[in-house]
């Protein structure tokens, strides 16, 4: 058996850790690694401590994190235009460690803080990839009808992609959103007997998928 090599990259990851989304994700990556997937951890810069060595996959600490926003009006078009929509040193280490790493699929995890550049190179490499959504807020859902003329049509653009869900309730907030329903599934805590078994050409020609949970 071949072994698959999963590159995962989160702004945070314990013992650095603030929030529910990162801890998600070491649990995870723990129960990944049991199962003998070959495993690294991509996250933001930090001390690293002893715990780090007590775990069976890498964790590469060296992503740059940006967090409260300037006051001044020209320190935030440069946090806003550098370091909110694409830092360009974090593009780079991505692809440094896509390089050196040779991933068979890439999972995002909670990339808030990171700009949307691990993102954007995530895509563009060409690699599997699975994009995990935590932080779900009121704010994000009237956004949706405000701008549902727009999701609609960015989502039309894209070919090879499904979304996940953990609800219906999430199902149809997304649907609502623009994004057209044969492209959402939900499956109940990531476990279903109706989740989708694909073959093996299905798996080629979808390049993506997005967990909403």
């Amino acid at each position: 058996m071949i072994e698959k090599r999963i590159l995962m990259i989160s702004n945070f990851f314990p013992p650095d850790a603030v929030g529910g989304a990162e801890r998600v994700l070491f649990n995870t990556a723990k129960s990944l690694a049991e199962r003998g997937y070959a495993l690294r951890v991509l996250a933001r810069q930090c001390h690293e401590t002893e715990e780090d060595t007590n775990i069976e996959f890498e964790v590469h600490r060296r992503l740059r994190f940006h967090g409260a926003h300037p006051q001044n009006l020209a320190g935030r078009i440069r946090h806003l235009l550098f370091e909110e929509y694409f830092d360009s040193e974090n593009a780079k280490i991505v692809r440094e460690e896509i390089k050196d790493f040779k991933p068979d699929l890439l999972y995002l995890n909670a990339l808030t803080g990171l700009s949307h550049s691990p993102l954007w190179t995530a895509a563009q490499s060409g690699i599997p990839l699975i994009i995990h959504l935590h932080d779900y807020w009121l704010r994000d859902a009237l956004s949706h009808k405000k701008l549902g003329w727009l999701n609609k049509i960015l989502f039309s653009m894209l070919k090879n992609y499904l979304i996940v869900t953990v609800s219906e309730a999430v199902r149809r907030l997304v649907i609502n959103s623009g994004v057209a329903p044969e492209k959402v599934v939900t499956v109940l805590n990531a476990l279903s007997e109706d989740f989708p078994v694909l073959d093996e050409n299905e798996i080629n020609m979808r390049r993506g998928a997005v967990y909403c949970g």
